[in-house]
């Protein structure tokens, strides 16, 4: 079974694609991310028992929740990600 990246992983890549792309709804920022890291598509057939989504997706989802908890992460209007007021370095 293919290495999937741990839930913390996906959080730079997530501040990275919002940086450079703005705001953006949810799916296309989790896309933007899958693109980003370079996610194959053996990683993302691999889903969770209990409901059978993608565990990628998953990940990338708590990773946005904890960017929201520390301020980095806001949710402008449903469905979308922006960038928050607490100043994060991605460099």
């Amino acid at each position: 079974m293919p290495e999937i990246p741990k839930f913390h992983e996906f959080m730079r890549p997530l501040l990275e694609v919002l940086q450079e792309q703005g705001e953006l709804a949810r799916n296309d920022a989790i896309e933007a991310v899958i693109m980003k890291m370079g996610i194959t598509d053996e990683q993302m057939a691999i889903n969770q028992e209990s409901n059978g989504k993608p565990i990628v997706r998953g990940r990338i989802g708590w990773a946005s929740s904890y960017l929201r908890v520390a301020g980095a992460l806001i949710g402008p209007k449903r469905g979308f990600f922006a960038l928050g007021p607490c100043p994060v370095s991605t460099t």
